[in-house]
């Protein structure tokens, strides 16, 4: 008998049916969830408004034809806080006290009671699928919120829409709808080129700042007030860090110069703990705010604030007018000159984020830093070379002293003789103190011209003193005995003849 006659015409077709099934659900899995469950804004009337103004926008609740859901009241709630502004049934009708904002259905689907089946199951972003019974609500929910925003606090807000269906399970809005409330002395950063206004003394760039590419202080504010940078919505707090997804220029006008810093695309920003993601824009300070040693300061310019701003991309910044001065940089009060020139074809290749981790050039008739961090930025010249010192050192590490800068042109000719005395740590380990005091103090010896005539003096009489050693002791030949020369040996022969 064959295989299909054993078993039998019902057994081959539970088989088949068996097979058919689990292409079926294997299809199913490969199609994905059915989106029979959206929620959506659109339309919003003002993203960045004046704290005091009315905006409105479309939230949209959308249930596919046939599909019946139960629902819980859907909350407006925001993403960046972790509140609940206002929650509302499906119908419109609020269910808290929704403290500014207002809710007004447009469009209403269907509600019904019956058997049946529909979607139910959870599926995160944006709808659901699965089976539930044939009640609850079906169809498109339109409604207009508006929002009076003199009863929220200034800051930005991610709101989301989100409800549970019967079985608790949780829907929510795939993209948030991002929100800036403005006080008066603040502007939002969301035009490619963003020129900071007459009174305003903060930018705010948050979730829709992603097409800005330069933030211009121009020659109309002073140049020494400071302007703000606000990212707190953009911030980590876990780690003090902001991530800048576009390239960012920060331009500083003044009537005769320009300062600007460059952050490139994809620059992780970091700050120290309790940050709350704020930048200070290029600001120019008095000179005397850096103070270098034999040195006549051309400028100082202040970016990121009074505390280390690090950056995981190297930044450019450019002092328009100050090609051929020197470079420094300083923090708390403590000043450090950058002695590293930038390579020309390869301007980052010579620093890193520990050390070095500035450079600098001159391109044209600016003087160019690279940089890893933000701080108190100078241009000046030596004024002459003087024999003080100024602290050099790095965040990194215990200050060391430095010579004060002296320029090219008042560096002396090298001489033919290298003198000095290596440095001593003051720390004696074993032999290693006697060695290190014997080569000091021989160092020391050399430098004195009445040693040379000792130390000849020395070797001569050594020399004279090795001499007559040999001359008293010959060597010995191949057998041991001394070796004596034939006019010896002669006398020898000689005598012993005469005592015979």
């Amino acid at each position: 008998m064959e295989f299909g006659d054993n078993l039998g015409k019902s057994g081959v077709s539970k088989i088949v049916a068996s097979f058919v099934t689990i292409a079926v659900v294997v299809l199913l899995i490969m199609a994905g969830p059915a989106q029979a469950f959206t929620l959506s804004f659109d339309g919003i009337s003002n993203a960045s408004p004046k704290q005091g103004e009315i905006i409105s926008f479309i939230a949209k609740l959308s249930i596919e034809s046939n599909e019946f859901m139960n629902l819980n009241p859907i909350d407006l709630y925001d993403d960046e806080s972790g509140k609940t502004l206002c929650t509302f049934t499906p119908d419109g009708k609020n269910t808290t006290e929704c403290v500014g904002i207002g809710i007004t259905n447009l469009e209403n689907g269907t509600s019904a009671n019956g058997t049946g089946y529909g979607y139910g199951y959870e599926y995160y972003q944006d709808y659901g699928y699965g089976y539930g019974p044939h009640t609850g609500y079906n169809g498109n929910y339109v409604y207009n919120v508006t929002i009076d925003t003199s009863k929220l606090s200034t800051g930005t807000y991610n709101l989301i829409l989100k409800t549970l269906q019967a079985g608790d399970y949780t829907y929510y809005t795939h993209n948030p709808l991002t929100i800036t409330i403005l006080a008066d002395t603040q502007q939002h950063a969301d035009t490619p080129t963003v020129t900071i206004e007459e009174g305003k003394t903060e930018v705010v760039f948050n979730q829709n700042s992603s097409n800005v590419q330069e933030i211009v202080v121009n020659s109309s504010i002073l140049s020494s007030t400071e302007i703000t940078l606000n990212m707190s919505s953009l911030l980590n707090t876990t780690d003090s860090t902001v991530n800048v997804t576009n390239a960012i220029n920060l331009t500083r006008e003044t009537t005769s110069s320009e300062y600007t810093a460059e952050i490139p695309a994809g620059t992780v920003i970091s700050g120290p703990d309790g940050w709350d993601g704020s930048i200070v824009l290029p600001t120019v300070e008095s000179n005397s705010a850096v103070s270098l040693s034999g040195a006549d300061t051309q400028v100082v310019v202040k970016m990121g604030g009074d505390f280390e701003l690090n950056f995981s991309n190297p930044i450019k910044i450019s002092l328009s007018g100050m090609s051929g001065k020197s470079a420094a940089w300083a923090r708390d009060g403590v000043s450090h000159n950058i002695n590293t020139t930038c390579d020309a074809d390869d301007p980052t290749g010579v620093i890193n984020p520990i050390l070095p981790r500035e450079c600098y050039n001159n391109t044209g008739s600016d003087l160019v830093i690279w940089t890893y961090h933000f701080t108190e930025f100078a241009a000046y010249t030596a004024s002459a070379a003087v024999a003080t010192t100024t602290t050099q050192s790095n965040s990194y590490g215990t200050p060391r002293k430095m010579a004060a800068p002296i320029t090219p042109a008042d560096t002396p000719a090298p001489s033919d003789t290298t003198t000095g005395t290596p440095e001593t740590t003051g720390q004696n380990v074993g032999g290693g103190s006697f060695l290190t005091g014997f080569v000091v103090g021989v160092g020391d010896l050399v430098k004195n011209p009445i040693s040379w005539v000792v130390i000849a003096a020395v070797v001569i009489i050594g020399g004279g003193a090795i001499a007559l050693r040999f001359r008293k002791n010959p060597g010995k030949s191949k057998n041991g005995k001394k070796s004596r020369s034939k006019k010896s040996r002669a006398k020898d022969e000689d005598l012993d003849a005469d005592m015979d």
